[in-house]
C-alpha cells in the first residue's frame, strides 16, 4: 500500500506491506465433567487450524484411553463404554503448523470430574 502524509511541515510518502497471518491460538483445559450439562462435557484441546493433529489420552497406568487426529473431536471420559473414574488422566499432544515440518509435542493431565 502507498501511505501519502500531509501536514504543516510538508508531505511525504512511503510503501507498507500488511501480512495477513492466521492468528494462533492453543488452548488445553484442566479438567471436564463428562455430566451431560452441554458445559465441559468432553475433554478437548481448543486451537487455529493446525497441518497435523494427535491427541491421546492415557490412565495413571499407562493404558490408552482415547486417541484422535481430528481436531474438531474430544473425549467424552469413557473407555470402553464405562465412564472412567474421577481423576487425574494424563494426555499427549503431538501437532505441526500448517507449512511447517517440526512437530511439536505437549503433554499435561486433565481432571475429569463426575
Amino acid at each position: 500500500y502507498w501511505v501519502l502524509v500531509k501536514n504543516e511541515c510538508g508531505s511525504d510518502r512511503d510503501t507498507i506491506t500488511i501480512s495477513a497471518c492466521p492468528f494462533e491460538y492453543l488452548y488445553v483445559p484442566s479438567s471436564f465433567t463428562p455430566n451431560y450439562d452441554e458445559l465441559n462435557d468432553e475433554f478437548k484441546v481448543y486451537t487455529t487450524p493446525l497441518g497435523s493433529f494427535n491427541l491421546s489420552v492415557y490412565n495413571r497406568k499407562g493404558q490408552l484411553l482415547y486417541h484422535t487426529e481430528n481436531m474438531q473431536r474430544g473425549w467424552n471420559g469413557f473407555y470402553e463404554g464405562e465412564l472412567c473414574p474421577t481423576g487425574m488422566y494424563i494426555w499427549t499432544l503431538y501437532y505441526r503448523k500448517p507449512g511447517n515440518k517440526t512437530v511439536s509435542l505437549l503433554t499435561g493431565t486433565v481432571l475429569l470430574k463426575q
